[in-house]
């Protein structure tokens, strides 16, 4: 689901950057941090495998705070409900 809301995006000609990226690749914690910090809205595909795998997962939340960006949630898993801090957010 997370890779098909991101084609969707880049054929509308949005700039698209998808955390799947970070964990194949394992970016640095600052390049992450960047990439959060140049976009225009992150959008949070949440999910059980999401939660469990993603390492940065709440520091995205934390930076994109900090530089007041828009954030979206999308659950992409029925019947997925996220932690309490996840879900306090």
């Amino acid at each position: 689901m997370t890779q098909q809301i991101a084609e969707q995006l880049k054929r509308r000609d949005f700039q698209v950057w998808i955390d799947i990226d970070h964990n194949q690749h394992n970016l640095s914690t600052e390049e992450v941090d960047d990439a959060v910090r140049d976009c225009d809205v992150l959008i949070v595909c949440t999910s059980q495998q999401y939660e469990e795998e993603c390492r940065d997962w709440k520091r995205e939340l934390i930076v994109a705070a900090e530089h007041s960006k828009n954030v979206v949630f999308a659950n992409v898993e029925e019947n997925y409900r996220t932690s309490s801090w996840l879900g306090g957010w």
